[in-house]
């Protein structure tokens, strides 16, 4: 087939559940918020399969990417697969742990994967939204999945 895609599942305590892919769409969507993205450093909100890094790799504009994912599981599986890039930093930690630490340097960007959540919970993404411009009011904040969210 022209596109191999991938999946992760995770298991939720009754079943196991698609919880990430890269696929064409998440490709193409995740491809239009780096394009919005500033020059400078971005900190990306979850390692996910590792499609940020990637498409952000041949990006010579981002000076820093930093990557904060909380499981250290995916970090294990995805690593190795990541491309050698001495701008790529990741850090095993909640995402809002690492937020209040950047406020003396906050990141030119902030790219946070969204795109798991279900609409239903738009109310929450919000309230992220609202703390992360609270926090980093100097950051670019782009959020794959709901774009349109500024």
């Amino acid at each position: 087939p022209p596109w191999q895609e991938t999946g992760l599942e995770i298991w939720n305590g009754e079943e196991w559940q698609l919880w990430m892919t890269d696929g064409p769409a998440n490709h193409f969507t995740l491809m239009r918020c780096i394009n919005q993205l500033e020059s400078g450093s971005v900190l990306c909100g979850g390692l996910g399969l590792g499609m940020m890094i990637q498409l952000m790799h041949s990006e010579k504009r981002f000076t820093e990417i930093t990557v904060v994912e909380r499981n250290p599981d995916v970090i294990a599986l995805i690593s190795p697969l990541l491309p050698d890039d001495s701008r790529v930093t990741i850090l095993q930690d909640d995402f809002w742990n690492i937020v209040p630490q950047l406020a003396t340097k906050p990141p030119t960007n902030v790219l946070w994967d969204l795109i798991r959540f279900w609409v239903s919970e738009l109310p929450e993404m919000i309230r992220a939204r609202d703390r992360l411009r609270l926090a980093l009011p100097e950051s670019n904040l782009t959020f794959h999945g709901y774009s349109h969210i500024k």
